[in-house]
């Protein structure tokens, strides 16, 4: 076992190039067997996931930090005139988001821990309504469920 260890130490760099041909040349072989891997072991990868955010939370903060400098947000230059507009034309939607973000402060609605779709944790859950109507009648999802949510419900119209 020792020698393999000392083996890769002194071919690193060979190795690694070996690898990164074998995946330019089989990118969708190599694709379809992770996307296989993680449908199979989904609680393993989600765990596995939330300990290196854990053990990372520092290095991820400053490569996100990094990227914001270097690439901006990407809002529009109007975003905050988009704002208004959307508020106007869909009065019903801002109202029961407003209702549901003070009831939040005040303590009476918790956020939970995890999406209530997929189950992901670590991450600021946005609060899908499913009946503006009812402020408090929400799912709670994370970012990627909640815009397949929307894609979902686009589609159907």
């Amino acid at each position: 076992m020792a020698y393999m260890k000392q083996y890769y130490q002194r071919n690193r760099e060979q190795l690694l190039a070996h690898q990164k041909q074998y995946y330019q040349e089989n990118q969708e072989k190599c694709l379809s067997y992770q996307k296989q891997y993680n449908e199979k072991n989904r609680d393993k990868v989600l765990v596995y996931h939330e300990e290196y955010r854990g053990k990372n939370k520092e290095r991820i903060r400053n490569y996100y930090r990094e990227w914001y400098k270097k690439n901006g947000r990407r809002r529009a230059e109007n975003y905050r005139e988009a704002i208004y507009e959307w508020r106007d034309e869909h009065p019903e939607r801002a109202k029961a988001s407003e209702k549901l973000r003070e009831a939040i402060k005040r303590g009476e609605i918790k956020r939970p821990e995890k999406c209530e779709n997929c189950g992901r944790t670590g991450t600021r859950l946005h609060a899908h309504h499913i009946d503006y109507n009812d402020f408090k009648n929400v799912r709670w999802l994370c970012a990627s469920c909640h815009k397949l949510e929307h894609n979902k419900v686009r589609h159907t119209e």
